[in-house]
């Protein structure tokens, strides 16, 4: 009986351990990312409306950037977005 209760609140403890919240992060240690990326700055974004998504804009990202980032991304519990090219268009 002692035994199940304990291996119950073992699997609850887990379970609310892998529900961990998204942060913003600071522009530093979004910095020190996109360094260690080899990215340019502002290319590795995350805005306060949604801090569980991390954006990577940048053209023509190498398969090392966009793993390098994504790694990160999941390190961290966000999602990576990776926006290849913004168009802009006159009116």
């Amino acid at each position: 009986m002692i035994r199940i209760r304990c291996l119950s609140l073992i699997a609850a403890a887990l379970t609310l351990s892998a529900c961990a919240t998204a942060r913003l992060h600071t522009d530093a240690e979004l910095a020190d990312v996109t360094r260690v990326c080899g990215l340019a700055a502002g290319e590795l974004v995350q805005e306060e409306e949604d801090p569980r998504i991390l954006f990577l804009v940048r053209p023509k990202a190498s398969p090392r950037e966009r793993g390098c980032a994504m790694r990160w991304a999941k390190r961290n519990h966000l999602h990576l977005a990776y926006v290849e090219g913004i168009e802009l268009k006159d009116r």
